[in-house]
């Protein structure tokens, strides 16, 4: 799923039906499929519309967001790679 979201968010023009295929092969639903798009694309607009008008987060709030990106990262390299 990360590596669709990654895929979609960095080369959406690459993705195709063998990427959502992988997924389903994973076990996900096509409600759970179209959820993983739907929450990358907002992201990806939300950061977008920030980034472009400037708009940056308080000290605090990044500060908080970074230890848990860094944990997270952790959590995500300990697990084993899926689809």
């Amino acid at each position: 799923m990360l590596a669709y979201a990654e895929k979609l968010t960095r080369t959406p023009a690459q993705v195709d039906g063998d990427d959502a295929q992988r997924l389903r092969d994973a076990g996900f639903d096509d409600r759970q499929i179209l959820d993983v798009i739907l929450i990358t694309s907002l992201f990806n607009f939300m950061t977008r519309l920030a980034d472009g008008t400037g708009t940056r987060a308080e000290e605090s709030f990044r500060s908080v967001k970074a230890r848990k990106d860094a944990q997270m990262e952790e959590e995500l390299q300990a697990q084993p790679a899926r689809a």
